[in-house]
């Protein structure tokens, strides 16, 4: 028994790890402009592999075309209802314009970023899955019903995708999009929780201050988290607006929500730092991945600030969400340890 737990205890840190690969890939879809490189769903332009060319999309009299394959012609997005060989021009009774958006461009850097998140969300659904199997085949009923609600929301989470890209892009949509991949994250936390509580391994703590502290400082984050969101909300309304401006531009467009974005960071750093004080103070041992978690938060502060000053460079928006899904990991994993570890006797 104890080396399938030892099994799903390394097989969900790798599922942690793709999920943590995928909201960066995600993010980078989104600081990149590419979340339209797809305009469908689940397909891409009406292929399983999209294309690489205009010249794919391109109506040409005598190219056969499958159902639901797509083209663009006169700014217009166009999805063939049946198999059809191309006549001369569009036939209105084969080809409709795309009913879900108006949105008609085609750019194969973004086509392919697109792309490659889809696919890195899939291989995550998968894994998932694999996840749920190996929650039955160990028969615990609390690990199967963590298990099933992940693959339940991971679905929901797919879904949820194809309403953003055929929204073209609404912002709440957007948002929600990622607040739930956090949500997935907090589960995935939880399973890991609960599989290494049946191994016995874990921290103590009858500190019942710390237990509460923990909490707050897990709240506040989440609270950080939302503010941030939103931040980033106002910056793509401006990178819109600001669209031939220069990225600084947007943020110096930025308000008092932002100001308090960048001190709500500071005093999480101080919180930190003071919570794991705390810690060692009660003689708790502080192994990893808590006694790493004030570097991870300084770094994460260092990567705002680099984003502040150096005009939003795109390359440094997806490590600075996936540090902020590491910190809200690692601090809800510690919250389950001071709460139920505790009840264990030395």
């Amino acid at each position: 028994m104890e080396n399938k737990i030892t099994f799903f205890v390394k097989f969900t840190v790798l599922t942690l790890g793709l999920l943590y690969i995928l909201i960066a890939a995600g993010s980078i879809v989104r600081s990149t402009g590419s979340g339209m490189g797809c305009p469908d769903w689940p397909k891409c332009f009406g292929y399983l592999v999209p294309p690489t060319a205009i010249s794919t999309l391109t109506y040409t009299q005598g190219r056969a075309f499958e159902k639901g394959q797509m083209v663009i012609a006169n700014d217009t997005l166009w999805v063939a209802t049946s198999k059809v060989i191309a006549g001369t021009s569009i036939d209105r009774n084969i080809w409709i314009k795309y009913p879900k958006h108006d949105y008609s461009t085609f750019n194969a850097k973004h086509t392919w970023i697109e792309y490659i998140n889809r696919l890195i969300g899939a291989l995550t659904g998968l894994f998932v899955f694999a996840m749920f199997l190996l929650a039955v085949r160990l028969k615990n009923r609390k690990l199967i019903i963590a298990s099933l609600v992940v693959v339940l929301f991971t679905g929901f989470q797919a879904w949820l995708g194809a309403k953003v890209v055929a929204s073209n892009l609404a912002p709440l949509k957007i948002t929600t999009h990622m607040a739930m991949a956090f949500v997935i994250l907090l589960l995935i936390v939880y399973i890991l929780f609960t599989l290494k509580n049946l191994l016995k391994k874990g921290m103590q703590s009858t500190d019942v201050f710390i237990k509460k502290a923990s909490i707050g400082l897990l709240v506040f984050t989440f609270l950080q988290m939302i503010v941030g969101t939103q931040v980033r909300q106002d910056i793509d309304r401006f990178s819109h607006l600001l669209a031939n401006q220069p990225r600084q531009t947007w943020i110096d467009g930025l308000g008092l929500l932002f100001i308090g974005h960048k001190n709500m960071a500071l005093l999480l750093t101080i919180a930190t730092f003071w919570l794991l004080k705390k810690m060692k103070h009660a003689g708790m041992e502080v192994s990893f991945p808590f006694n790493a978690l004030l570097a991870i938060t300084v770094t994460e502060i260092f990567i705002g600030l680099a984003l502040n000053f150096l005009g939003l460079p795109w390359f440094l928006q997806p490590a600075h969400l996936v540090l902020a899904g590491m910190i809200l990991s690692i601090q809800f994993y510690l919250v389950l340890q001071l709460q139920i570890k505790s009840t264990i006797k030395e």
